[in-house]
């Protein structure tokens, strides 16, 4: 069976199996080591490592079991052997290429029939070890899972499984019952990539979104629009965001891998400084309003340049997070053991994305509004760009327009007029009563005079 650049041939013979190893894309001085494991994925799976050797041309087979993501180590005594054996020119290769072969006893599922499907992985190095079959290896540069297939086989008298001793894997990656099992064990590394997925999921894709929509909805409502503005988008999720990013490293670190040797892992740590970037840009625009209202200058353009990219930039940011956490999606779905996780995690990230860009459209349709309200003014107020219609306290509030000290504001348009005139009436409305009650007492005297001159 072929993988992209690596392919499997096996053979079954008289109980046990041949497999042939090749990496279709390498030339056999490139090639350091080629391994095969026998499992769906590299934790607590036997793993069987071919080498060839520099000096005499000899091949070391060695016989190792992962219990982590890090170096296999060696099984002193292996519930199954694999020997290497000479090739056999049995289909067509590539020119560049290189094949190891071992033969290994087959498992008993697979010589009385009940399964004829088998779980691989598979890894290649170009760093050759030492010809001691315990040298260290090297890491892996490339990696890779498949499902073998055999045609036909021969049913043969079952044989006794070897005993299990301490130290030694119990099987070698399937269930018991002889069936590939889909039961997955999620190490210490998956956990820190399932943290690492839902923390920055949390922080890029809900908080910083909820901030944007507190500021798109919330400024023609509410003065502490602005408070919730920037405690979620720095305050809640800084630390979140922080935390989330720092375990990206300690899973590379778990798995033994590069950093900043992918795209996904290149552009998050490009993600993280835009976002601390565009806080600092916020925090900047929001302190040169406020010293200038402090220090009575009059603020007349209430979308410069600076705040129309804050803007801008924060919203192709959000774009920018939608893809990058799709680019984990895809290297979740390589692996079988997460594609599950990486299909259910797909269809919420979609449904997500489009509920967010319908508020966010529906929040446009109060621009006229806030424009109307920026025509209008009102007196200063540093509590986050809205300004109190009154000094004495109460809360009706539109967007600064003028200088604190200064009363005199521009013609008010309906909307804002009633603002006004709702506020007024509270106002005066102690002197509306007494006026009545004059007019009222006026009235009476005129009916009571009426009244004499007509008797």
């Amino acid at each position: 069976m072929q993988a992209t650049s690596f392919c499997v041939n096996a053979t079954v013979d008289s109980g046990s199996v041949t497999y042939e190893l090749t990496s279709m894309v390498h030339a056999p001085e490139d090639v350091g080591w080629l391994a095969l494991g026998f499992g769906q994925n590299m934790i607590r799976t036997q793993l069987v490592i071919l080498w060839q050797n520099d000096d005499d041309g000899s091949m070391t087979v060695s016989q190792r079991y992962a219990r982590y993501y890090a170096e296999p180590s060696v099984l002193a005594d292996p519930p199954r052997i694999g020997n290497a054996v000479e090739l056999k020119d049995l289909w067509q290769k590539p020119k560049e290429h290189t094949t190891y072969a071992f033969r290994i006893p087959a498992k008993e599922r697979l010589l009385n029939g009940t399964s004829l499907r088998e779980s691989l992985v598979w890894a290649y190095s170009p760093i050759r070890p030492h010809k001691n079959y315990t040298s260290h290896i090297a890491r892996h540069f490339e990696i890779g899972h498949m499902k073998l297939e055999f045609e036909k086989v021969e049913p043969v008298p079952s044989r006794p499984e070897p005993p299990s001793s301490s130290g030694k894997p119990e099987n070698d990656g399937d269930n018991k019952d002889g069936t590939d099992g889909d039961d997955h064990y999620h190490s210490g590394h998956e956990k820190t990539v399932h943290a690492h997925a839902y923390l920055l999921s949390f922080g890029f894709l809900f908080l910083l979104p909820m901030g944007i929509l507190a500021g798109r909805w919330g400024r023609t409502i509410s003065p502490v629009w602005f408070k919730v503005h920037w405690i979620l988008n720095m305050a809640v999720a800084a630390p979140i965001i922080a935390l989330g990013w720092l375990l990206g490293p300690v899973a590379v670190w778990q798995h033994g891998g590069g950093h900043l040797d992918d795209a996904h892992k290149i552009c998050g740590f490009i993600l993280v400084a835009l976002y601390g970037g565009q806080v600092l840009l916020g925090r900047y625009i929001h302190s040169r309003r406020v010293e200038k209202m402090e220090s009575g200058v009059k603020i007349t353009n209430h979308h410069p340049p600076l705040n129309i990219g804050h803007v801008a930039f924060g919203l192709v940011f959000i774009m920018f997070v939608f893809f990058q956490v799709r680019s984990g999606l895809d290297k979740l779905q390589a692996e079988p053991e997460e594609k599950l996780f990486a299909k259910w995690y797909h269809k919420v990230w979609a449904i997500w994305g489009l509920v967010l860009l319908l508020l966010y459209l529906a929040g446009l349709t109060l621009l006229p509004r806030q424009f109307r309200q920026e025509r209008a003014g009102g007196l200063g107020d540093t509590s986050g760009g809205h300004a109190r219609l009154h000094p004495n306290g109460d809360e009706t509030y539109v967007p600064l327009t003028v200088h604190p000290n200064r009363r005199e504001t521009e013609e008010a348009s309906s909307s804002t007029r009633l603002l006004f005139e709702s506020r007024s009436q509270f106002e005066v409305g102690d002197d509306d009563e007494d006026d009545q009650e004059e007019d009222d007492m006026a009235l009476k005297g005129e009916k009571g005079v009426g009244g004499r001159d007509s008797r």
